[in-house]
């Protein structure tokens, strides 16, 4: 291995000891108030953040999320830094889950006539979406997309890339339905296709890399029939090809109720429906498999050797701890249950 790589390596693994503890999601969660959150989260390796945006939102209820958003930014740059040269696209693929989030929001608030200043903030975080990180949308692309007056303003201007060119495909659809979904529904499916394509273009040099993104694509697509079960909704143009499972055998399972599912070979998948019988909530089943997914691979990453897989690591652990937080906080203003916020915390 190219020993300025491996040093890069070694200086991306030392960075690890920064991430919070259980210990300090147990502490956050018996806090009161934000003022003793953000003091909290000052004193563990936030500072940096607390001190660039509490001055500025400081009378914000979106301060906390502006730090979380801003540090798991960081931290993402931070892993950019130390990627090996011909992982860059792959990376950059799974990124944009990042954009494609942004731009979902940015439609939506075309249709609802936010302004400007609202839309800002509810993007990934103020000034600073992460969509700099990908390669595919720049700050300069993001100012023009807030500025545009309708959906088909945004569509136009995403027109130079795939965004884009996927979504203009449903604007005569928009014009006449007033309705996102299909839109949406297609941005997932890209993101899907495109992170599998760019796994091939990589070489599967890591076989678990290949793993990971294939039963991420399974449960995904699991989470379409579930979806299917409830409301009905018309999933044949949704399954996304590439996982362990074949479409065409997913498609051919009878589907009656949710129970059906269970035919399907996924670890943990018994019990995530059972799961989902006790509240009725699909976000509550895929956080379930979410956590299953996770403590299958995260071990696995985190003792690879010198390349993606830890790389990897760091960027899905810099996500979970700004969900976990960002739940924990969250818990405080919504009354939420301990044993719903047990549920939903990822433990890895």
């Amino acid at each position: 291995m190219n020993p300025i790589y491996l040093g890069k390596y070694g200086q991306l693994s030392s960075l690890n000891n920064e991430f919070l503890k259980g210990s300090d999601i147990n502490a956050v969660l018996g806090l009161q108030n934000s003022e003793d959150i953000i003091n909290y989260l000052s004193s563990r390796y936030y500072k940096e953040e607390v001190d660039k945006f509490y001055g500025e939102f400081k009378t914000s209820s979106e301060l906390t999320g502006i730090i979380l958003n801003a540090h798991m930014v960081n931290r993402v740059n931070k892993a950019l830094m130390y990627l090996p040269y011909d992982a860059k696209m792959f990376i950059s693929a799974y990124l944009s889950k990042f954009d494609i989030e942004n731009i979902k929001v940015i439609l939506s608030s075309k249709v609802l006539k936010y302004d400007i200043s609202q839309t800002d903030q509810f993007l990934m975080i103020n000034k600073n979406p992460i969509g700099y990180t990908t390669n595919v949308l720049s700050a300069d692309d993001y100012k023009s997309l807030l500025e545009q007056p309708d959906v088909e303003g945004v569509i136009n201007t995403l027109i130079k890339n795939d965004y884009g060119r996927i979504l203009l495909q449903y604007v005569d659809e928009y014009k006449m339905s007033g309705n996102l979904s299909d839109m949406f529904n297609s941005l997932d499916k890209y993101y899907y296709v495109n992170l599998i394509e760019q796994l091939k273009v990589y070489g599967g040099a890591e076989s678990k890399i290949g793993e990971f993104v294939r039963d991420l694509i399974d449960m995904e697509n699991i989470l379409l029939l579930a979806k299917s079960t409830i409301t009905k909704l018309d999933i044949e143009n949704l399954i996304i090809d590439g996982g362990n499972i074949p479409s065409s055998e997913l498609m051919n399972i009878k589907l009656n109720d949710i129970d059906d599912i269970k035919a399907i070979k996924w670890e943990g998948l018994d019990k995530a429906v059972d799961e989902y019988k006790k509240d009725k909530s699909l976000s509550n089943m895929g956080m379930m498999m979410k956590n299953t997914l996770y403590n299958n691979y995260m071990l696995r990453f985190k003792t690879s050797s010198a390349g993606i897989g830890f790389i990897l690591y760091y960027i899905l652990k810099a996500e979970i701890e700004r969900d976990n937080l960002r739940l924990a906080i969250l818990s405080k203003g919504y009354g939420m249950s301990p044993d719903f916020i047990k549920k939903n915390l990822i433990s890895v």
